[in-house]
C-alpha cells in the first residue's frame, strides 16, 4: 500500500525497514539507502510506515490463527480503556482524537470491518451517530479543563 507521492527509493526504504523484523532499525535502512538517519524518520512518519507494518501483519495473518488478532484487540480495548480512565480523572487532556482514531482503525480491521483509505490517511467510516458521540463527549470533556 504504497501512498501516491512516495517515490521508488522511498518504498524500496520501506520495504527493507519491513523485511527486518522485530530488528527494524533506521540507521541500517539509511546506510543501505545511502540517506540520513533523519531523512528515513521523516519518511517512516509521513508515509505511516509503522501502521501499514500493522495492517501487513493482519493481512498476513487472514486465514492464519485469529488468536494474534484477539490478543491485539483485547491490548486494544484495555490501552483505551486506560485513556478513558485518564481522560476523566484530567491525568490526560484531550487535543485531538488522533491516537482515539489509530486504535479504532486498528480495532476495525481487526475486525474485519471497512476502512476507506485516501492518499495520506487512513479514515474511519464511523455512523454519524458514533461520530456525534465522541464529538459530544471530547467537548465535554474539554469544558471539565
Amino acid at each position: 500500500m504504497a501512498l501516491k507521492s512516495e517515490t521508488e527509493l522511498q518504498k524500496w526504504a520501506f520495504e527493507i525497514y519491513y523485511s527486518m523484523g522485530k530488528r527494524r532499525n533506521m540507521e541500517a535502512v539509511a546506510e543501505r539507502v545511502n540517506r540520513s538517519v533523519r531523512s528515513i524518520a521523516n519518511w517512516r512518519k509521513k508515509y505511516l510506515w509503522d501502521d501499514r507494518i500493522v495492517q501487513r501483519e493482519l493481512e498476513d495473518n487472514v486465514g492464519g490463527s485469529t488468536a494474534v488478532k484477539t490478543d491485539y484487540r483485547i491490548i486494544i480495548n484495555m490501552l483505551m480503556e486506560e485513556a478513558a480512565n485518564r481522560i476523566e480523572s484530567g491525568e490526560i487532556k484531550v487535543e485531538s482524537i488522533e491516537d482515539l482514531e489509530k486504535l479504532v482503525r486498528l480495532d476495525l480491521l481487526l475486525m474485519g470491518e471497512p476502512i476507506r483509505v485516501t492518499e495520506e490517511i487512513a479514515v474511519i467510516d464511523l455512523p454519524e451517530s458514533i461520530r456525534a458521540l465522541l464529538d459530544a463527549k471530547i467537548e465535554e470533556l474539554r469544558q471539565k479543563k
